[in-house]
């Protein structure tokens, strides 16, 4: 009799091992049910890129009483309209049109206007900067990139639909010689948004030495720089 309660309990015993094992693979069946979620980061259809970012110079092709073309230096006055926004973006640079391009020293001061945009296309707004460099593959004789002297104001976007002469300018870079010429900043425009520029050019008196300046060529070129800015 104690031999055989004594199997019986060991039934159990396996009995309840079994329904221990059972019951762990029941559990392991249930914990192979899955479910994800998936995001894609980035804009729909385009995902993650470099964003655009592009200044253009306002141009048409012939100026009002002019036998040439180039870049209109009064074009960016209320009234007149474009031809086309242009990328000027080559080292060789595109022809600022001129009333006057021959210069003797003690004569007066020239004028040049234009305007920029950042196009509207881009998706930054931009920190437009200028500077007075040489046309590439062209050199400013070395006395007057000592002697003539260059002014660059600047009229904010606020500005737009008034005629030049009455826009509010800000000096950014006063009256300065090509060689001591720094990099100067204008304004943080908007994607869309243009800016206007009126360059002075002067040629100061020299005195004695007037005639020393004869034939000798100055080759100056008014850069935009434009630094992408976050929105």
């Amino acid at each position: 009799m104690g031999t055989t309660r004594r199997k019986s309990v060991g039934r159990k015993r396996l009995v309840l091992a079994l329904g221990a094992a059972v019951a762990l693979t029941v559990l392991v069946t249930s914990a192979a049910f899955s479910d994800f979620a998936n995001l894609n980061l980035g804009a729909k259809d385009k995902g993650i890129a470099a964003g655009k970012f592009n200044i253009q110079v306002g141009s048409i092709s012939v100026p009002p009483g002019a036998t040439e073309g180039g870049v209109d230096t009064k074009a960016c006055s209320a009234g007149q309209e474009f031809v086309d926004w242009i990328e000027a973006d080559q080292k060789v640079g595109v022809d600022l049109y001129q009333y006057y391009n021959k210069f003797e020293p003690g004569g007066p001061d020239q004028e040049v206007y234009l305007c920029f945009r950042v196009d509207p296309a881009s998706d930054f707004k931009g920190n437009v900067k200028a500077t007075i460099q040489d046309i590439d593959g062209k050199a400013t004789h070395p006395d007057l990139k000592s002697v003539v002297q260059y002014k660059i104001d600047y009229a904010d976007p606020s500005n737009v639909g008034t005629y030049y002469t009455n826009m509010n300018w800000q000096t950014k870079l006063p009256f300065t010689t090509q060689s001591a010429m720094t990099i100067v900043n204008l304004d943080t425009v908007e994607s869309g948004e243009m800016g206007f520029v009126r360059v002075f050019i002067r040629f100061p008196d020299q005195g004695a030495n007037n005639n020393s300046f004869q034939t000798k060529q100055a080759f100056p070129q008014l850069v935009f720089y434009g630094e992408s800015v976050e929105n």
